[in-house]
């Protein structure tokens, strides 16, 4: 069972290391309560997990969620602050299928994230929990982001501008956090590349070599799909040399997709040599 919630607390942009302090005394002190969820390997997860006033907890049974939520809610009432159910969102899941459990805070229930999907740390969560549906929603806000970008009256350089300097970082947390397919990727770069041509007078017919190759004559503009390994590499190398143990413990498993290229089949020298390439 999963909670994601979040605070109305609005003095942490005001003190936001006092916040931080205050956040980690209140789940240090519910936490114990309940155990986390196993895994096969044997490691216990935590049950609470927090950014700033955004907290997700995870247990293995309805009974615990709701010790927990009511510890939580105790520790958080006597903090002066209080959690917003409306925010908040519960998705339970019974040997792999969606449950509609519902959780109260304070009699007041939290939605179903199969009701309202929520979106945590960048990643949004819906009832098919599946990324596919990631994927054309991230196609369908690159092509808006082009479109507008073509509709302004600026010159052709000014537009790569911002689509090099403003829509590509945009689109950089998404492609980190999702398990999007190498294929979509190429297809997406495709529809950017044919923008970009657009914008410089350069013929459809020029190969995407041309447009990104390294050479006497390089433009200043990224390729997507090189952004999207140095972003899956990225990705790796922080997990894998992180000073977490139960992170350095859980090794990532992240899939490139459509190429058929693993992270796992690379060594740490092929990551580390790999990413000072691209």
């Amino acid at each position: 069972m999963a909670i994601f919630g979040s605070g109305n607390n609005g003095w942490m942009y005001h003190l936001p290391l006092a916040f931080t302090m205050a956040m980690e005394v209140i789940i240090r002190a519910s936490k114990w309560v309940v155990g986390g969820e196993r895994l096969q390997s044997g490691q216990r997860l935590p049950p609470i997990r927090a950014y700033m006033d955004d907290m997700t907890t995870l247990t293995s049974t309805i009974a615990c969620t709701k010790h927990l939520l009511g510890k939580l809610q105790a520790n958080i009432t006597w903090a002066r602050m209080k959690f917003k159910p409306s925010k908040s969102r519960s998705i339970s899941i019974v040997k792999g299928k969606l449950v509609d459990q519902r959780f109260y805070i304070k009699d007041t229930p939290i939605p179903l994230v199969s009701e309202l999907p929520v979106k945590s740390l960048g990643r949004w969560y819906n009832a098919s929990l599946k990324d596919s549906d990631q994927c054309d929603q991230l196609r369908e806000e690159t092509i808006k982001g082009l479109v507008s970008i073509d509709k302004t009256l600026l010159p052709g350089k000014l537009k790569l501008w911002c689509l090099q300097f403003g829509l590509l970082p945009r689109l950089m947390w998404p492609l980190t956090v999702y398990e999007i397919p190498m294929t979509k990727v190429e297809k997406l770069e495709r529809t950017v590349s044919s923008y970009i041509k657009k914008w410089l007078g350069l013929p459809r017919c020029l190969s995407n070599i041309g447009l990104y190759g390294h050479g006497a004559l390089e433009l200043p503009v990224s390729s997507l799909t090189e952004e999207y390994k140095c972003t899956k590499v990225r990705l790796n190398m922080i997990l894998t040399e992180s000073q977490d143990g139960m992170i350095q413990r859980l090794p990532p498993d992240w899939q490139l997709g459509g190429s058929g290229c693993n992270l796992r089949l690379y060594s740490k020298q092929n990551l580390l040599s790999g990413m000072e390439t691209l």
